[in-house]
């Protein structure tokens, strides 16, 4: 049996021009558990010295953990579920500091239902100041492509 539960977001379900946001807040313990992860034990986002001596006001936050809320607003937001990235492109002009509030905003570029694509225009902000721009492209899933659902 097939997981049609996925097909949640049509195409037809958006509009150009059509905005969406998630917050972001980088703390303490997320700078871990991506340090962790990734093995990235870069001075930079380690050592508020370090950061303070080379022009930062405090620790920056890893450009990884910036791209995993654009996962986050991607895969649960815009355009979410039933979709897949084709590709994601980051710019980032202005570091994000840890406990740092921000926002990733989402914006529907373009659409092309014949293909089933979506173009999302990117931005990470914070206190209104774009801090990273991008782009990302994504696909519908098609019912037939879909994985069966193990039996609970």
């Amino acid at each position: 049996m097939l997981n049609y539960s996925l097909l949640e977001n049509p195409l037809n379900s958006f509009r150009e021009g059509q905005e969406v946001s998630v917050p972001l807040n980088v703390t303490e313990d997320d700078m871990r558990s991506f340090a962790s992860l990734s093995k990235d034990l870069n001075t930079l986002h380690q050592e508020e010295s370090f950061a303070r001596a080379h022009g930062f006001a405090g620790r920056v936050v890893y450009g990884g953990l910036l791209v995993a809320a654009v996962s986050r607003l991607l895969g649960m937001k815009l355009p979410g579920k039933g979709w897949v990235w084709h590709s994601v492109a980051m710019q980032f002009h202005s570091p994000l500091y840890v406990g740092e509030p921000a926002e990733v905003r989402g914006v529907v570029k373009h659409l092309n239902d014949d293909i089933g694509v979506i173009q999302i225009s990117l931005q990470i902000l914070r206190s209104g100041q774009v801090i990273a721009k991008g782009e990302a492209q994504a696909g519908r899933l098609k019912a037939g492509t879909l994985p069966e659902r193990p039996a609970s």
